[in-house]
């Protein structure tokens, strides 16, 4: 055996719920040896109380650097999300401007267009206030807006009609 702080890091480890490939990863002792001196010394995985264990997790993560590592893996994706949303907020600009000046497309597609980049644009500002955690709450499924977009067929128009007709019946009396 290597030495005997190993083995009794390994024991840690194991009584705290490690597997054995992450313990032989951490302590860098194979996997045989750990199988062998556990079952000599009657380790079993997961055994410790949950003071033992959350002390003990404790001294792992300021021992092992997890958290600096922890807080670099999140600083990179809040930061690939808000690279992501300002993409999507310079390509929403460019398609509104296109639609601002293309005189070719219908006012109803118009209309449908607009609804579809405004639904674009408070997904990404969600996304960057839930990134930069300036509101409290955070963003649910089934809080996001969902657009759907089809032909109407001549059922459906009738319909709007009749609906419009009703309404304006409705304000004249």
């Amino acid at each position: 055996m290597r030495a005997k702080s190993d083995l009794k890091r390994a024991i840690v480890l194991r009584e705290s719920g490690y597997t054995l490939a992450s313990i032989t990863e951490k302590t860098g002792l194979s996997a045989s040896t750990l199988y062998r001196e556990f079952k000599k010394l009657d380790v079993t995985r997961g055994a410790l109380s949950k003071d033992t264990l959350k002390s003990a997790k404790q001294k792992l993560l300021e021992d092992s650097g997890l958290v600096g590592d922890l807080k670099q893996a999140i600083a990179s994706q809040i930061s690939d999300d808000l690279a992501l949303a300002r993409s999507i907020r310079e390509g929403l600009v460019l398609a509104m401007e296109n639609l601002i000046n293309d005189a070719a497309t219908p006012a109803t597609l118009k209309a449908r267009s607009y609804a579809a980049l405004a639904t674009s644009l408070k997904s990404t500002s969600d996304i960057m206030r839930r990134a930069l955690q300036i509101d409290d709450g955070t963003m649910t499924a089934q809080e996001l807006p969902i657009l759907t977009i089809r032909k109407m067929t001549d059922d459906d128009i009738k319909a709007v009609q009749l609906l419009n007709n009703t309404g304006d019946e409705e304000l004249a009396a």
